[in-house]
């Protein structure tokens, strides 16, 4: 295992077969070896933090770029639990995209969130988000099958599973109307009275119409 990092040294002990022999080296605490395999394993540490943050800015970065900018791309890492749903704690819905009666790219989005699983507790997720990855495993335009058995895979074989979706940003227009659109000033007195839309009335009705009529001119040129 000499000169392998982490990674690799355990990827090395988990083929060694059933029966593994190891020659072991201990250093005293306090020796300068001990001390320099301390320095050693920080360093290695630091690095592994940094290539993992460098590497999820480049998958959100990727997708951002071939989504466009009407989407918001979020990683996050979920801890799988030994539920039967998957052990990511997620339904899923599936859409399609149809044109001229073809149906073309499969959508696969978040149908809800199970109370408590690794899904709910990341406290990122939401119904609605569509799946576009999971760990290196690229679930964007994959069919039901494949993307339920993708993440089955990554839930079991795992310890983390990074999971990458898309989330339509939400825009908020704000209409202000021009001043020749907005509301008369005498708009509230109009609002307040029991007048409605009439279409046909009998005669007997037309005298108290145009008394009632004539009270509310009266207010709005009081009001003015």
């Amino acid at each position: 295992l000499e000169g392998l990092n982490h990674s690799e040294s355990i990827r090395t002990l988990v083929n060694s077969g059933s029966r593994v022999k190891i020659k072991l080296i201990r250093f005293l605490p306090g020796s300068p070896q001990a001390e320099c395999l301390t320095m050693l394993q920080r360093q290695e540490a630091i690095t592994q933090v940094i290539d993992v943050q460098s590497t999820l800015r480049d998958v959100v970065a990727d997708w951002k770029q071939r989504l466009g900018c009407e989407f918001e791309v979020i990683s996050v890492d979920l801890i799988p639990d030994k539920c039967e749903d998957g052990g990511l704690g997620i339904s899923l819905e599936g859409t399609v995209d149809i044109l001229n009666g073809a149906q073309l790219c499969p959508h696969h989005y978040i149908d809800s969130l199970r109370p408590g699983g690794p899904a709910a507790f990341s406290n990122v997720l939401r119904s609605g988000d569509e799946l576009l990855q999971a760990n290196d495993v690229v679930l964007y335009g994959e069919s039901h099958v494949t993307v339920t058995q993708a993440l089955i895979k990554a839930a079991t074989t795992s310890q983390r599973v990074r999971l990458t979706v898309a989330r339509k940003i939400q825009t908020v227009n704000v209409f202000m109307p021009r001043p020749e659109e907005s509301l008369p000033i005498a708009y509230p007195l109009l609002a307040t009275t029991d007048d409605r839309l009439v279409k046909a009335k009998s005669e007997s009705c037309i005298t108290k119409t145009l008394d009632s009529t004539r009270a509310v001119l009266e207010q709005v040129y009081k009001f003015l």
